[in-house]
């Protein structure tokens, strides 16, 4: 069994918070990747970047790694009770896990 990283994505993220971290642990042996955000499809970066989310919140239940990439608007998420209602589920699945990763 490999280990399940989650990315997640909201508009106004900074792109290079999750390229970076995505292009070195997609590498990983036996990584499979999901790209997570409120609704599945395309997030409007900081910078204009359109990138992909092929999951919705209601499509992941679990994740040993979850990467939350930073942004100037990062604490908008907390306007957001659906996503920190999420981010919590998914660390109650796992007691002592996932592992958090958040970038800025």
């Amino acid at each position: 069994m490999g280990i399940e990283i989650v990315f997640l994505f909201y508009d106004g993220m900074t792109a290079l918070d999750v390229v970076g971290p995505h292009e070195i642990l997609c590498r990983l042996p036996g990584a499979r990747v999901k790209r997570v955000a409120k609704y599945a499809g395309l997030i409007c970066t900081d910078s204009g970047l359109e990138l992909t989310a092929e999951y919705a919140l209601s499509d992941v239940f679990r994740a040993d790694v979850l990467v939350v990439p930073g942004a100037g608007n990062a604490t908008d998420l907390s306007r957001h009770p659906e996503i920190l209602t999420w981010i919590r589920s998914i660390h109650e699945q796992q007691p002592g896990l996932p592992q958090y990763v958040r970038v800025a």
